[in-house]
């Protein structure tokens, strides 16, 4: 679809959207700029997919709204009026565009061949004029036709505007009103045109063999819809489509005075018959353009302002004091970690450099070579050269949730190791957390965050926190710091207690800065625009993409829904549901698309993020899930069987599962490849990423134990170290 949608941008030279439909037939929207082709039973070639585009295309470059109106209010037989204008339309389009010609052609010849047209055992010659017009500047195919026929058919090609198509299409109903006692029902011939077999065979070579430029030109002639334009006036419209499928014009005339296009009426049942009416309708809903991501990012320098009034300044001296010595203890007791990951980092980057370099020679001999020169051609000297290394940058994305509560101090910890690391090997990275409290879900937040366009997904009660990035000092990282683990200690995640031995209360959070909502699809949706800005400010090659939660996100199916009654707004609330139609995700921006085949927030999540990846397809995501509960951190089960995509009731995963367990157990990760994540680490709660040192050598300790003891750290230290392996591998 993707493709099809480019290729009518292209062809049009405007942003036309194609999507399939639950629609009689393909069809151009003049008004939306919407080309649609419908649903069919059976999936029909590209050939043909491609003509349906080409033919529409064609109707929005050269058939003007006007026209429809002209012929309504004329009282022109619309059948007559649409077989001349494809036939005008598309023979513009080859014109324009010559390599279309053999779209047209396979296309038409596949719809022949599965009797689009009813001409299956019908003998050309028995059709009535309007239907040899059809069938010839479809197929270049004709039967016996007199002299007058034959020049009709020929001034068909000669019809340059809309005007010269109106004008023929009178004429035309004319012969037909002044000659249809000389046509007879299909199987007779006509009287004075009798011929034997061979001698219609010999015309019909000729007749054909004299058209072969002329078919060259108008090929194949797509008689989908003729590009019925929307229209604002319903009842004009109703009008419209019911002259459309009418036997003649309006104004009461006998049906039998009216020229009919049968081969038309068969296309037009051919394809009614071939639409899929079981299928699910499609919605086709995009990232909007106008998304307005200053308004929805809040800056580290407003959090800080926000944040020193409403909540540090606050603070009662002893809990400010104990909460310094509680970040200088997690700054001291990570610093290993962090050494560690420095030093993984700039050995696999190093390594990789050196993969990559190339040996070339210089124009310099090589003095030590020059003994050699009877036997050896290579007497220059060479040079190694190492690319220069990849720009790396991180973005990380921070669960603001309810449920974070009990772990966020602990994803704290993970979140700082990871900046830590950051400035240490000068890699520029952001921290976002995504929220739905800092606003509510008025019509005016979805207006201050973007424009009003129908069906662009909305983010009305959405906010992106701007925690941390390399642009602050060391100083402004550290208050930072400091300020959100202290929300921790408000949420109940252990008591604080001052030198003297009493409790000391926290601050109250304000409203708009406490947990609430699991917005991660809207997050991953945003994605891009915060993707594309960092790397260009900060000139990034490689950037990797860590999102630590420790739970599905919500649902989000919000969209600018068409108005309702006599509203002059469209709706920002409307909700589409899967279960009635397949819903299709498009970025404007790339032109990539994905499909959401599910409410829950988990397959939601799996569809942006593979349209993610389509965006910026050499990113890295990496996804960290603190899953566990509870004092020994136990990773539930279901969260396993999720993960792994594992039904937990079924005996023939119980082996699996078991031994999933037992490593979470052991080494205190599980790493997976979750759907759109490039890897997934499953962490029990609390588990940190540290690296041990300290040897437990008991008094009097034989020299036995004290090897059993050296081989169990060591053991340790490595299992510890599996999870920043595998993340330094990734990241470097």
């Amino acid at each position: 679809m993707n493709k099809k949608s480019t290729i009518a941008k292209l062809l049009s030279q405007e942003d036309i959207h194609v999507v399939h439909k639950k629609a009689q037939t393909a069809s151009f929207d003049v008004k939306s700029r919407e080309l649609v082709l419908p649903i069919f039973k059976q999936e029909l070639s590209d050939d043909v997919y491609e003509m349906f585009v080409c033919h529409e295309v064609g109707h929005a470059l050269y058939t003007p709204l006007s026209m429809l109106e002209s012929i309504h209010h004329q009282k022109i037989n619309h059948g007559v009026v649409n077989v001349i204008e494809d036939a005008r339309i598309e023979k513009m389009f080859q014109n324009k565009y010559p390599g279309s010609r053999k779209s047209f052609e396979k296309g038409y010849k596949e719809l022949i061949k599965k009797n689009f047209f009813g001409l299956k055992d019908k003998d050309l010659s028995t059709l009535n004029i309007i239907d040899k017009i059809n069938i010839f500047y479809k197929t270049g195919m004709i039967g016996t036709t007199t002299p007058e026929e034959l020049e009709l058919i020929n001034e068909v090609a000669k019809c340059k505007t809309p005007e010269d198509v109106i004008s023929l299409a009178a004429k035309l109903c004319e012969y037909h009103k002044e000659h249809k006692d000389e046509e007879m029902p299909d199987g007779e011939t006509k009287s004075d045109n009798q011929q034997s077999d061979g001698d219609e065979e010999q015309e019909q070579q000729q007749q054909e063999s004299q058209s072969s430029e002329q078919q060259d030109e108008n090929e194949d002639e797509q008689e989908t819809t003729s590009a019925t334009p929307s229209d604002d006036d319903e009842e004009e419209k109703e009008e419209v489509e019911t002259t459309n499928t009418s036997s003649g014009p309006e104004g009461g005339k006998d049906a039998e005075d009216d020229l009919r296009s049968e081969t038309d009426d068969a296309y037009s049942k051919a394809m009614k018959d071939g639409i899929d009416e079981k299928a699910k309708d499609r919605l086709y809903l995009n990232i909007p353009k106008s998304l307005k991501m200053s308004k929805i990012t809040l800056s580290y320098k407003r959090i800080m302002e926000e944040l020193n009034e409403d909540f540090t300044k606050r603070h009662h001296p002893d809990f400010d004091t104990a909460v310094k010595q509680e970040m200088d203890k997690i700054f001291n007791e990570n610093k290993k970690v962090v050494q560690y990951m420095v030093k993984e980092f700039e050995m696999k980057k190093s390594a990789d450099a050196y993969k990559r370099a190339t040996v070339s020679k210089t124009g310099s001999l090589d003095m030590t070579k020059l003994h050699s020169y009877r036997y050896n051609e290579d007497l220059f000297a060479k040079i190694t050269t190492i690319p220069g290394s990849t720009n790396h940058g991180m973005i990380m994305y921070l669960d603001w949730s309810g449920s974070m509560s009990g772990n966020m101090r602990f994803t704290l910890i993970q979140l700082y190791n990871l900046i830590w690391f950051c400035q240490r090997v000068k890699i520029p990275f952001q921290v976002l957390a995504f929220s739905d409290r800092y606003k509510h879900n008025t019509y005016d937040d979805h207006k201050e965050m973007q424009d009003e366009v129908l069906n662009d997904l909305t983010f009305g009660r959405f906010n992106l926190f701007e925690f941390f990035t390399n642009k602050m000092t060391k100083q402004e990282t550290m208050w930072m710091m400091k300020e959100l683990l202290a929300m921790t200690y408000s949420w109940g995640y252990s008591e604080l207690y001052c030198s003297d031995g009493h409790y000391i209360q926290s601050t109250w959070i304000p409203n708009r800065f406490n947990l609430g909502g699991t917005p991660l699809n809207q997050a991953i949706i945003t994605t891009y625009k915060m993707t594309k800005k960092f790397m260009s400010e900060n000139k990034v090659q490689k950037l990797n993409l860590v999102y630590l939660t420790d739970g599905e996100s919500h649902t989000h199916s919000e969209w600018w829904s068409p108005k309702i009654g006599d509203s002059d707004y469209l709706q920002p609330n409307g909700s589409y549901n899967v279960s009635s139609k397949d819903v299709y995700i498009t970025c404007p921006e790339t032109g990539a698309s994905t499909i959401i085949n599910g409410m829950y927030g988990q397959i939601q999540t799996e569809a942006y993020l593979k349209l993610l990846k389509k965006q910026l397809p050499n990113i890295s995501v990496l996804g960290f899930f603190i899953a566990g509960s509870g004092k020994n951190g136990r990773v539930p089960l279901n969260v396993i069987c999720k993960a792994y995509n594992l039904n937990q009731y079924e005996p023939a995963n119980y082996e699996q599962i078991a031994k999933i367990q037992k490593q979470l157990s052991k080494d205190k990760v599980s790493v997976c490849k979750v759907a759109g994540y490039d890897e997934y680490y499953i962490l029990p709660r609390g588990q940190k990423l540290e690296e041990k040192s300290d040897y437990e050598f008991k008094d009097n300790m034989k020299t036995a134990g004290m090897a059993r003891e050296f081989l169990k750290h060591a053991t340790k230290k490595t299992l510890n170290r599996q999870l920043l392996n595998k993340f330094i591998e990734n990241i470097a």
